[in-house]
């Protein structure tokens, strides 16, 4: 079976960020999609795993 994915977000294979907006909410956001407005980005382009432990171990600000 191919790499095959309902959620790109579940895709390993493309980049992410690290999301932020003004209320300090944190997501992952694929590269390939616009940031959303009222959101810019904390951390990235990087691998989604990557993403991930940065989201784990930092602390909401």
């Amino acid at each position: 079976m191919q790499n095959e994915y309902i959620n790109p977000f579940d895709n390993t294979d493309h980049q992410f960020f690290v999301l932020i907006n003004e209320k300090q909410q944190q997501s992952l956001w694929p590269t390939f999609s616009d940031v959303p407005k009222g959101w810019k980005i904390l951390f990235g382009p990087e691998q989604r795993e990557k993403c991930v432990e940065f989201l784990i171990s930092e602390p909401s600000q």
